[in-house]
């Protein structure tokens, strides 16, 4: 695997992003955003690296990046910072590789942004694990501005979900106006994904398959 670090600006500050692929020119790649970095949350979080992982395995480069706010909480810039960190990657991300699209994929925090995201960018693809409500309303959008959302969607959560409450997921997916939603809600499976981890790795992977059939 080939992995190196590209460093960005957003506003005025500069952000470090780590792009990993099996390629010389890959020919698709994505965008994996994490939980929130005012609670732990990085680019190395374990279930960021299991989705990498998958998606590598399935031809994709992957691009990662701490939001602001990680190394430090007088960094963070809030819900909106947030936003501008991950369009700012993906631009990134096209101008490296020279593509005209990504996918998009995000988990607690990062799935909020992701939605948001993808209501910017009309992505490849959008996955979500475990996204919030609240954090919408710390993006200061609404559930409308997701109606724009068409691209291909899968969305996982876990009944046991003490964090991110399980019924999140039905409204999220209820607001995009996408006719190609799924939804998985993984039985027993709480907020780190330390019971389902590897049965949603499948469930990604069929995802990620069926698109590559068209």
């Amino acid at each position: 695997m080939y992995s190196k670090k590209i460093e960005f600006n957003v506003d005025s500050d500069r952000l470090v992003g780590v792009l990993s692929t099996h390629y010389s020119k890959p020919e698709k790649a994505s965008l994996i955003l994490h939980p929130h970095p005012l609670y732990g949350g990085s680019m190395d979080d374990p279930v960021v690296q299991f989705i990498e992982h998958v998606l590598l395995n399935q031809g994709y480069a992957t691009f990662k990046f701490n939001f602001r706010g990680t190394n430090s909480r007088a960094d963070y810039r809030g819900g909106p910072g947030a936003v501008r960190d991950a369009l700012a990657a993906s631009r990134t991300l096209l101008n490296e590789l020279r593509l005209e699209n990504v996918g998009v994929l995000g988990y607690s925090f990062g799935g909020s942004v992701a939605l948001h995201i993808a209501s910017r960018i009309n992505p490849e693809f959008l996955v979500t694990f475990s996204a919030s409500l609240d954090i919408a309303q710390e993006l200061e959008v609404s559930l409308d501005s997701w109606r724009g959302i068409t691209c291909p969607t899968l969305m996982f959560h876990g009944n046991s979900d003490s964090v991110v409450p399980p019924d999140d997921m039905l409204v999220l997916s209820e607001s995009l106006n996408s006719s190609m939603v799924r939804t998985v809600l993984l039985k027993g499976e709480g907020h780190f994904y330390r019971r389902h981890l590897t049965t949603a790795g499948f469930h990604l992977s069929d995802f990620l398959e069926q698109m590559a059939k068209g």
